[in-house]
């Protein structure tokens, strides 16, 4: 059998194309486009706007069978919805309120209430008097006469020119302001400052219009050593003070009560400085500058036993001595030699 006998094989066919599966069918919620096109939309269900939201109900156990039932129970309050940052918050506002209502309320108590803030104290230079440091080295035998209770112009001319006028006495103006409380108690009056060792000089005490003696207390402040205070002075101006004579001054003063007192100094070394008094409030104290009126400070120059001995001008010149409390008569020669 020859090649050309032999039958030729069928050609391969290419394989058959799958045919793609049907799609699934789409389906729609609501109503089809037809039944959609015929019918109107339908509107939502209004909700009363004062509808309130429903109670929560929460298992209770039944005491019988130990299930739990449903109970309806109260909304929690504004204090049990904080968490617990808002509850801090809150206890802090109220502890504030608390607080800044007892700081406006307690000035109300205590703004007239006795304490230092209430104290005024204040002095000035007091009495018609006038004094004079004169050197004791003057030529007091070229004094001027004049008329007898007053001191005259020339007279005044005189010391003018051979000394230098001072202040000795000042009045003290005391005051305690409060309207209630406690009293307070001033103690130690006394000269703070410096001192200085100089020649002393003479008093010589001038009285131009003779006035009589003002009713008032009185104490004397000798100026000299640091332990020096006040003492009252039952011989100054003719009368006794109410204080024990020649006892340290320790005035008291209540609420609203205002006092006054002149302060008479003796320097037995020359002072520059100011007046201060111990003021005492219960248990309390505090050292309290005097301001003066006319000036910051007080300047007295030293003089003869401290100005207990003076030349007093009465017509002529007479010299007295304060001893135990009343005024002797002394000798000018005494006096002028120191």
């Amino acid at each position: 059998m020859t090649t050309e006998d032999v039958p030729a094989a069928p050609p391969v066919e290419a394989a058959e194309a799958r045919e793609p599966a049907p799609p699934e069918p789409i389906t729609t919620v609501g109503p089809s486009p037809e039944t959609a096109a015929s019918e109107p939309p339908a509107q939502p269900e209004p909700t009363p706007p004062s509808a309130a939201p429903p109670e929560v109900a929460e298992p209770e156990p039944d005491p019988s069978t130990g299930v739990g039932r449903e109970t309806t129970t109260r909304r929690p309050n504004f204090f049990r919805r904080l968490g617990p940052v808002g509850k801090v918050v809150s206890g802090l506002v109220a502890a504030i309120s608390f607080v800044t209502g007892i700081i406006a309320v307690v000035p109300i108590f205590t703004s007239d209430t006795t304490n230092f803030g209430s104290l005024r104290v204040s002095a000035a230079p007091f009495g018609s008097e006038r004094d004079y440091a004169v050197p004791a080295t003057a030529p007091f035998a070229t004094f001027p006469s004049g008329e007898a209770g007053t001191c005259t112009a020339a007279q005044q001319q005189w010391l003018e020119s051979h000394g230098t006028r001072i202040t000795t006495r000042y009045l003290l103006d005391l005051r305690n302001v409060a309207s209630s409380g406690a009293m307070l108690a001033l103690k130690s009056f006394r000269a703070t400052g410096t001192t200085t060792g100089a020649p002393p000089a003479v008093r010589v005490v001038c009285d131009p219009d003779g006035a009589a003696a003002p009713t008032v207390q009185a104490a004397r402040l000798p100026i000299g050593r640091a332990s020096d205070v006040a003492y009252f002075d039952k011989s100054a101006f003719g009368q006794t003070a109410k204080g024990i004579p020649d006892s340290p001054v320790v005035w008291n003063l209540a609420p609203g009560e205002t006092g006054q007192l002149v302060l008479d100094l003796y320097p037995t070394e020359s002072f520059d400085g100011t007046l201060t008094t111990t003021a005492f409030s219960g248990s309390d104290h505090r050292d309290v500058p005097i301001p003066l009126e006319s000036k910051k400070r007080i300047t007295v120059p030293a003089l003869v036993s401290g100005g207990m001995t003076f030349l007093q001008v009465d017509a002529a010149l007479a010299c007295v001595r304060m001893d135990a409390g009343a005024r002797t008569a002394c000798d000018i020669g005494d006096l002028v030699r120191g």
